[in-house]
């Protein structure tokens, strides 16, 4: 089989490190490359590290190929761009992260639109549904950048919207994960907003999203923190989005 120049395993060993923990390269935005690798997994059973895109299906299907090939050493996921439409079958299987015997940290990444009509990235479920056996597992973040959001929704959108709930129980139950010590959420919020800039003063909007965020804040994940010894960290940044024409 043609292996390309770029991945001559011939090379050093000090080149073959990053071979070996960094897949983002081979499957950036569909290359055609990922064809290759879905037919080649076993290549990346020493893999340490998996960096990847996980927006459409031909990227999921290889990612997980490939992380299967690598449950005896995966230690490290970041989907840095993961799809939010198409559940259950981001990951087909469906995943089982208890085959990942050495998984330690799980990053996840988001961008939502209003448009999406996606209150809920629901991959998330799906890749944190109930494994066969209890995962390794010790740190989760997950990224969200609400790009358009809109005064007055976030409470439906983050704390009735059933999803979150779900995932919430998930992660308060220890006997599914039982050496988790550490979840980050990080949502960033933008809004759009009418500003004078002759004014020191805070526009009227930002002083009442302050509000709202500190009180969405108290509701997330109180399962996890009541169940848990440790609570999860919540960061929240609210920013003026370009996707509001306001002057």
């Amino acid at each position: 089989m043609f292996l390309p120049e770029e991945w001559d395993f011939s090379t050093p060993t000090d080149r073959q490190s990053d071979y070996f923990t960094r897949l983002r390269e081979l499957v950036l935005h569909g290359s055609e490359l990922i064809p290759w690798i879905a037919q080649t997994p076993t290549l990346f059973s020493r893999l340490t590290k998996l960096d990847v895109w996980m927006r459409i299906e031909d990227e999921v299907l290889t990612s997980w190929l490939v992380m299967q090939a690598a449950s005896d050493t995966l230690e490290v996921l970041n989907v840095s761009n993961a799809c939010h439409f198409r559940y259950p079958t981001l990951i087909p299987g469906p995943v089982d992260l208890g085959i990942l015997r050495r998984l330690r940290s799980i990053a996840l990444s988001f961008q939502l639109a209003s448009a999406d009509r996606v209150p809920f990235p629901m991959c998330i479920c799906g890749l944190f549904q109930p494994p066969t056996s209890p995962t390794q597992l010790e740190n989760i973040e997950i990224q969200i950048n609400w790009i358009d959001c809109v005064q007055g929704s976030e409470e439906a959108r983050f704390v009735n919207e059933p999803g979150w709930d779900a995932f919430d129980d998930i992660l308060s139950q220890e006997s599914l994960h039982p050496k988790l010590k550490s979840v980050l959420f990080k949502l960033k919020m933008g809004y759009g907003w009418l500003q004078n800039l002759s004014s020191s003063h805070l526009p009227t909007e930002i002083v009442v999203i302050r509000d709202v965020v500190a009180n969405l804040k108290s509701k997330l994940f109180r399962k996890t923190a009541a169940a848990r010894s440790w609570r999860p960290e919540i960061e929240i940044e609210v920013y003026k989005s370009i996707e509001y024409m306001y002057i």
